[in-house]
Formats: structure tokens, sequence, C-alpha cells
């Protein structure tokens, strides 16, 4: 991976940009997750079970796609502090190849951060376009050390039927808890709700942690 057209500027600027596009749509979808939420406590309210597995399946995609937002965040601000590295050396460093690998794979999959594609296509100028297809692709993406977490947070296969319906706790201290705070009191303490039964949102430090992959 060598190359030698580079603009600096415009990497630093593009990445705090795209910095900033993210905390804007991480604020507007936090709103909506929590009407969404209020919604299907509703749908629940109502009998209307089979419409609320819908909109949770929903809502479960929506949280993942926020923690890919989380992530990205973390490795565009690295991105700006590290820029000047990537300009002075030829080859992508070590210690910035899953940033810069990771930016590349969530780039097409993204259409709510266009700066991405810029990135990518300044990567790809740099360090090859042969590098940044097989880091885009998910074929080949951990060869070049994508974070794993976002892979999976940006994954489009819907959840195994199988897998859908867990017991969930109304002490638990996540959304489903919450939701279920909100069941009518006749349900009982314990109820059976339609999610994905890998539906846990650590924080950015633990999806960047290979060691503690969900």
């Amino acid at each position: 991976m060598l190359g030698n057209r580079f603009n600096q500027a415009k990497c630093e600027t593009t990445s705090r940009l795209c910095v900033g596009r993210i905390k804007l749509i991480r604020n507007k979808k936090t709103v909506q997750l929590k009407q969404s939420q209020k919604d299907i406590a509703d749908l629940l309210r109502s009998g209307k079970q089979e419409y609320a597995r819908i909109r949770v399946e929903g809502i479960i995609r929506e949280k993942y796609l926020m923690q890919a937002y989380e992530i990205l965040e973390l490795y565009l601000e690295l991105l700006t502090v590290r820029v000047q590295l990537l300009t002075k050396t030829k080859e992508l460093p070590r210690d910035m190849m899953e940033a810069v690998s990771s930016i590349i794979y969530a780039a097409q999959r993204i259409s709510d951060l266009p700066e991405l594609s810029t990135l990518r296509t300044l990567f790809a100028a740099k360090y090859g376009k042969e590098y940044a297809a097989e880091a885009a692709a998910d074929a080949t993406a951990s060869r070049w050390q994508v974070n794993a977490n976002l892979i999976r947070c940006l994954l489009v296969e819907a959840p195994q039927p199988e897998e859908k319906l867990v017991s969930v706790p109304v002490r638990q201290r996540n959304f489903l808890g919450e939701l279920l705070a909100a069941w009518p009191p006749a349900y009982g303490h314990r109820h059976m709700v339609v999610v994905d039964v890998c539906y846990r949102f650590p924080s950015a430090d633990a999806l960047l942690a290979p060691d503690r992959i969900m």
C-alpha cells in the first residue's frame, strides 16, 4: 500500500464535518426512538403484539445504527488528531489500519454520512483502490482489521425467528425495561416480548475492544 497523493486539509476538514453531522443525526434519532418506544408501549397495551414486534425490530436496527455512529465518531476524531501521520508516511500505519479500514467499510453502507465517501476516495488514492475495495467487502474486511462490532451493527439480515423471543425482567436497565414498565400490570412482572436475542448495547469503548465482542 504505497501512495503520495493525499490532501491533508481536506481529510481533516471532512472528518470534522462528519463528526458534526453524526452528532446532529444521533440527537435527532434519540428523540425519534423515544417516541417509537412510547408507540410500542401503546401497541402492547392495545393487545397489538404483532404490530409491536415489527416496530421493535425496526428499533433494534436503529439502535445498531446508533452504535455504528458512535464507533465511527471515535475513529473520525482519532483521524483528525493523526492526519499528519498519514501525510508523512507512505504506508498505512498499523495503529491506524482499523480506523481507516472501518471508515472505508462504512462509507458504502451509511448514506446519511456522505463525508465517509469523500474519505474513502482520499484513502483509495493514497493506499490503492485494491485495498479500499477489500476493506469495503464483507469477505475480506477482517483482513484489514475492520471493527467486528461495526460490521455486526451494519448487517442487513433480519434476526432469525427462533432468536426473537426472550424473557426480559422489568428491572432491566435498557429500553426494554422502560417499555415493559408501561406494560399493563395484569400481565405480571415478566413478559415474553419480541426482540433480537443479541439486543445489548454496550459503550463504544466495549465495541472497539476485539475481546469484548457481544
